[in-house]
């Protein structure tokens, strides 16, 4: 009997779900020149990476499928550098949240209001889990700065987040997320939910010179850059890792720039230019 009580238990906890969270089933990278109904799309909604080549504010619309029997909770949004090799949620340590010294930070838009209700803009559900799809819309809410916001049980919904990147932000892939473990994505081939991903690209006008001409020598404490372009210089230290350790946004009458190096350990790095030049260093 008691084998029998372990067996039938252990079936019914096969049967349940492995996770706890509501998934965001799909997104839009919106152009801030409108309200949340008017705004134009930069691309196709949950496919289509988007590309920036200046410090401009921009929208990211996520729909939420919670087909769960309790209400859950979106929180802010965070980004990711490296893409990951396996489902992730809001509470991943490889998550960034926004602000003044990351790569990204809150925005206002010229257009909508921080906290404004929102009604839903279509966005496309996107997952081979049919039960993920919940047809109760509940309406959202538009957010220039962190803040929750949860979606009713049984029910989807649409936030509207608005974004820029920073002066700190050399270059690259970007991936976002909203924050908290009650959010997942699932990108695998047994569905189609993806990561909202943007390439932020350094302006032509911030290019540096050609990598022969720069040159990078470490001394005691500080790394120093000699011929590179005048003007504004976003240099980025990178360790072998592959994390960016070190930021530094000058600018550069002369062609030349030092970077204090006492907080790094010893070691390779590479040093990144306006995310177009990169030089490697040893940092004894």
């Amino acid at each position: 009997m008691q084998k029998r009580t372990l067996l039938i238990l252990a079936l019914a906890a096969l049967s349940l779900p492995t996770f706890a969270g509501m998934q965001a089933t799909g997104w839009a990278w919106i152009n801030d020149d409108g309200d949340a109904a008017t705004a134009t799309s930069v691309a196709e909604q949950d496919t289509t990476p988007i590309e920036l080549v200046t410090e401009r504010v921009i929208r990211l619309r996520v729909r939420f499928d919670n087909m769960r029997d309790a209400a859950k909770s979106t929180t802010g949004l965070k980004y990711f550098t490296e893409l990951p090799a396996s489902n992730i949620d809001g509470a991943n340590a490889a998550l960034i949240d926004l602000g003044p010294d990351a790569f990204f930070d809150w925005a206002s838009s010229a257009f909508v209001s921080d906290g404004t209700t929102i009604e839903s803009r279509d966005i496309i559900f996107n997952s081979l889990v049919l039960t993920d799809f919940q047809a109760t819309f509940v309406n959202g809410i538009f957010v220039s700065s962190a803040q929750p916001f949860s979606v009713p049980a049984y029910s989807s919904s649409e936030i509207e987040y608005c974004i820029k990147p920073t002066s700190s932000n050399a270059g690259g892939i970007f991936y976002f997320l909203p924050g908290s473990s009650d959010v997942e994505i699932y990108p695998q081939a047994s569905n189609l939910e993806t990561f909202p991903t943007l390439t932020f690209s350094v302006p032509t006008t911030m290019k540096t010179a050609k990598s022969s001409d720069v040159s990078v020598a470490t001394n005691e404490g500080s790394i120093k850059l000699s011929s590179l372009s005048n003007g504004t210089v976003k240099v980025a230290i990178v360790n072998a890792l592959g994390q960016t350790v070190k930021f530094a946004s000058e600018e550069t009458a002369d062609g030349q720039l030092t970077i204090a190096t006492n907080s790094l350990a010893q070691g390779l790095y590479i040093v990144q230019i306006n995310g177009v030049t990169s030089k490697k260093v040893i940092i004894k």
